[in-house]
């Protein structure tokens, strides 16, 4: 759900030629509330939508991913997950992780990207929507999380 609508508002939500990523929120929220083994999943799922409909090689956001989130993940008892500071450094954090590894990688192709100031500031631009998204985005996933678990409660008949 959260790929369809990131790419349904990116015609609309551009800042700077920057899209918006959720991505990287969702990451996080599964290495600060799930087990490795579902930050795993999540990342590798995370990763290979995100690189879908970009003109990156599909695979090149997993390692990434995936390592942000494991270590987060291993951390993740002395983390305080409902802090809106750690929810924001974080998910910065895989994205800034996620462009510097996919701009490391084109430095290895026939065509190299220079890194020049609007790189940079594309960077950070996409580092702070991914950064902003992140406290929302942990608030409507764990709306959704208590909303799965309701139990209704059980009336007696007379």
């Amino acid at each position: 759900m959260a790929m369809g609508f990131q790419c349904s508002i990116g015609g609309v939500f551009n800042a700077g030629g920057a899209k918006l990523d959720l991505m990287p929120a969702i990451v996080l929220y599964a290495a600060l509330t799930g087990s490795w083994q579902q930050t795993m999943g999540t990342a590798v799922v995370a990763a290979l939508l995100l690189d879908t409909p970009s003109f990156a090689l599909l695979g090149l956001s997993v390692p990434p991913f995936l390592v942000m989130g494991l270590a987060i993940s291993h951390f993740q008892k002395v983390l305080y997950r409902d802090h809106a500071i750690v929810q924001c450094g974080f998910a910065a954090a895989i994205s800034l992780a996620n462009s510097l590894w996919t701009w490391l990688v084109l430095q290895l192709t026939a065509s190299p990207l220079p890194m020049t100031i609007g790189v940079v500031a594309k960077i950070l631009v996409i580092a702070a929507l991914a950064a902003a998204v992140a406290p929302p985005l942990f608030w409507a996933l764990d709306l959704m999380r208590r909303w799965r678990r309701y139990d209704p409660v059980e009336a007696e008949t007379f």
